[in-house]
């Protein structure tokens, strides 16, 4: 059975040998080193497995399996380098299975058939739930259980801080101004002071982001309104 898989190598350290045994069973094993090309990929191909390298402590190395399991429900699996238990027991929790260095090229194979298999029942069985998230540089938005998180760490928004935050990133890089905010996230007709609720909404949005990041995610259009820069920026810089 050969098998399309993407394989996200970011150490770069003693597992060439096992992604060469990987080659022999795979049609094209697409092999990415940074969780933005990981992301690329999934979005220009269809794959039926995820492997992906993680090194302990899991806070560290949690980003790309959290992120990645928020994006697609493709199986993945995890190589957890070391031997620390907790990490490995966090893992579980989010990657589909996950195996214990050193390395063994045919039960990593093994877990890997098992994974595609199991996925392939799971979407004959039942239809598979649709995935309801945004992801730009560290910042996730779970649209389906209203939450934002950077990296491991979930930032707590008011109701309107979330609605605009949401609204922006669905339209990302384009340019929505403060009466279509307004509109859209307070559901109500205009008030007389548009410029300063909305502003003064954004103004503490902004905040609650820079208690997590130095990063700008939202970019103020003078004259024309907000925009949500995928890939942020940082402070003296602006969105490209």
């Amino acid at each position: 059975m050969k098998l399309k898989v993407l394989i996200l190598h970011q150490t770069l350290k003693r597992t060439d040998e096992v992604l060469a045994d990987y080659r022999l069973y795979m049609t094209e094993p697409h092999i990415v080193h940074t969780l933005n090309e990981a992301l690329a990929r999934l979005d220009r191909n269809h794959y039926s497995l995820i492997v992906v390298e993680v090194a302990p402590p899991w806070k560290y190395a949690a980003e790309p399996v959290v992120v990645l399991r928020s994006t697609t429900t493709i199986p993945i699996l995890a190589l957890m380098r070391g031997r620390d238990a907790e990490s490995f027991q966090k893992c579980l929790e989010v990657a589909s299975d996950c195996v214990w260095e050193p390395f063994v090229a045919d039960e990593i194979i093994a877990r890997g058939l098992a994974l595609v298999e199991q996925s392939v029942f799971d979407r004959v069985s039942t239809a598979a739930a649709p995935v309801k998230s945004f992801y730009s540089n560290g910042l996730l938005i779970s649209f389906e259980f209203r939450q934002v998180h950077y990296l491991e760490y979930e930032i707590r928004l008011a109701r309107k801080e979330y609605g605009i935050l949401k609204l922006l990133a669905e339209h990302k890089n384009h340019v929505l101004s403060k009466e279509q905010i307004y509109t859209r996230v307070w559901h109500d007709d205009f008030i007389e002071n548009v410029d300063g609720v909305v502003g003064y909404q954004i103004h503490n949005l902004r905040k609650r982001l820079a208690q997590y990041t130095d990063i700008e995610y939202i970019e103020n259009v003078w004259g024309e309104g907000y925009r949500f820069c995928d890939g942020g920026f940082k402070r003296i810089q602006r969105c490209i």
